[in-house]
């Protein structure tokens, strides 16, 4: 183990003026949702180029709640099922099963995504939406996945990517994390691109069921014809989030492609069994630059003597018991991508905290690898 510190896989990405920021709404006797979140609101629709659109964002208090409203949302009722990706945080599955649904499993492509060319293999008649994540950052062919599954909604966990080209595609609903370490963080926090028609039910249900719209005493007399959650996002995260997307979040996404194109400019002429480098685009967010290699374990020991922290960061989800039990058992042979890319994926720091010294020492780091696996 290097005896200096590790060059870390993740870090947080502040504005030095959210601390003020922040101050001045804590004693503004307005903290809870205001007017800084439909501001914030306001603030990513513009960054989407939203504005003339028929597509609008709503904020909640964290990724997974986004996921769970836009299902709810698709209509997805208890008994339901939902194709998705195994490949993800467990986040994405949890979602699926606090709406009573069961989660599907898809198999993915090389590069861990859901593979739309499998879907039709996963198809059962109580099928009422697919929830694609995009691993690393990089886009699903959102286009493939309707042609695949006609007549259902298309859901896009986009936890790994607010992306610098602001690529939306074509789903029903794109739902963000803002969670510490994502390209764009308010502490905690999500949001849902969603049409412009769901959105005054979105902004109840995520406030129990109520028009939170209305002054209190109107409140009051209004009838409740269905029930909500606690889902809002308040004025604090979102003060953080809009100082934080207005100051670094591009500077933050240029330096991950960057850093990205780095590791692939030095691995490029190089054939190795020992690596594997992911396929490059200017398309994905690069919240991960993951490699595949024939021996993980040396792979992250041969890191760690180089001072570079490494993770699979995400397990298989379809090995987690509390899911399998629902979902159903699966077997080495089920999904041969999915068994190819979860044995051999981990993934190294891209982020926008790298210096150039610490990118090198991780570019020289894979190339070794490379040519001698360990």
């Amino acid at each position: 183990m290097a005896d200096r510190p590790l060059i870390p896989l993740f870090g947080v990405n502040m504005c030095p003026g959210a601390a003020s920021a922040v101050a001045d709404v804590l004693v503004s006797g307005q903290i809870a949702e205001g007017p800084t979140v439909k501001a914030f609101e306001e603030a990513i629709a513009e960054f989407f180029g939203l504005r003339g659109e028929n597509r609008v964002v709503v904020t909640v208090n964290s990724g997974t709640s986004a996921l769970e409203l836009a299902l709810l949302l698709a209509g997805v009722q208890p008994g339901d099922d939902v194709l998705t990706s195994p490949m993800t945080c467990t986040a994405t599955t949890t979602a699926i099963i606090n709406r009573g649904a069961r989660p599907v499993w898809v198999d993915v492509d090389d590069e861990g995504n859901l593979d739309p060319a499998d879907i039709s293999k996963r198809w059962t008649p109580k099928t009422k939406a697919v929830m694609v994540v995009e691993w690393a950052g990089r886009p699903v062919d959102i286009n493939a996945v309707r042609a695949a599954a006609p007549g259902v909604a298309v859901i896009e966990d986009a936890a790994h990517a607010f992306t610098f080209n602001r690529h939306l595609q074509t789903a029903d609903f794109r739902c963000f994390s803002f969670q510490a370490i994502k390209h764009l963080t308010t502490g905690d926090g999500g949001a849902v691109i969603m049409h412009r028609d769901e959105e005054n039910r979105a902004r109840r249900l995520r406030w129990f069921g109520l028009d939170r719209s209305l002054p209190r005493d109107q409140r009051l007399e209004e009838d409740q014809f269905e029930v909500g959650h606690k889902w809002h996002m308040n004025d604090i995260a979102a003060t953080i989030g809009l100082v934080n997307l207005g100051s670094v979040v591009e500077r933050a996404l240029d330096a991950c492609l960057n850093n990205a194109y780095a590791y692939d400019h030095a691995l490029r002429d190089i054939g190795s069994d020992h690596l594997r480098r992911p396929g490059m685009t200017s398309e994905s967010a690069w919240w991960l630059y993951t490699v595949q290699v024939q021996d993980r374990a040396a792979f992250q020991t041969f890191m760690a003597r180089r001072g570079i922290e490494t993770s699979e960061v995400h397990r298989r989800n379809d090995r987690v018991a509390a899911f399998a039990a629902i979902a159903g058992p699966t077997t080495p042979g089920d999904f041969p991508g999915l068994d190819r890319f979860a044995a051999a994926q981990v993934s190294v720091p891209v982020g926008w905290w790298l210096t150039k010294p610490q990118r090198d020492v991780v570019a020289n780091a894979l190339v070794d690898f490379a040519q001698r696996g360990g």
